[in-house]
Parts: structure tokens; C-alpha cells; sequence
């Protein structure tokens, strides 16, 4: 597999779920950089050992990040957050949600 590492910040904090998806790692620390690249490459980080003993596979890999994106960014979602915002700006009224 493919994995990400990225800044701990911003996007990526979005993007990506800390040893679920990908890695989120503080600049400050350039050795735990380092040592998570090594990690991968070696295959020792539990998330890049994929197999079937640990009932982890590609595919329930992949089930799991569709499921965090679709979560994350889909279009209820923007429903559910516009919905969440109005009422916020609103706090005295009853908006119906259709």
C-alpha cells in the first residue's frame, strides 16, 4: 500500500486519520519523520502490515478510507453542516429540515 504522512495542520488533518489512514507528524520533530518513513519502508508500523491474520486487507482498507471520505465530504454531510450553521445563526427560530 500507498501511505500517507503528512503535516499535522490545516488539509491534511481532514484528509487524513492518524494510523487509520495515513500519518500526521509535527515539522518540529524531523527525527519521528525519520523514523515513520523507516517504519513504512521496513513494513514494521501495524497499518502497513496488511494481511489476512490481522483481519486486515486491502479491501477493508480501502472499505474503511470510503467510508471516512464519504463521511467527511459527501453531500449530506454539506446538508447536515449548512443545516447546523443556519440554526446556529438563527438560535430563536424552528428551521425545518426537509
Amino acid at each position: 500500500g500507498s501511505w500517507v504522512i503528512a503535516h499535522k495542520s490545516g488539509g491534511p488533518m481532514e484528509s487524513v486519520v492518524d494510523g487509520k489512514t495515513g500519518f500526521l507528524l509535527d515539522n518540529e520533530d524531523e527525527k519521528k519523520w525519520g523514523e515513520k518513513i523507516k517504519e513504512i519502508v521496513e513494513g514494521k508500523n501495524k497499518l502497513c502490515k496488511i494481511n489476512e491474520s490481522d483481519g486486515m486487507n486491502d479491501q477493508s482498507v480501502k472499505d474503511e478510507l470510503k467510508k471516512y471520505v464519504e463521511g467527511m465530504f459527501s453531500l449530506k454531510k454539506m446538508e447536515d453542516d449548512l443545516y447546523d450553521s443556519v440554526c446556529e445563526m438563527f438560535p430563536n427560530r424552528k428551521i425545518k429540515k426537509d
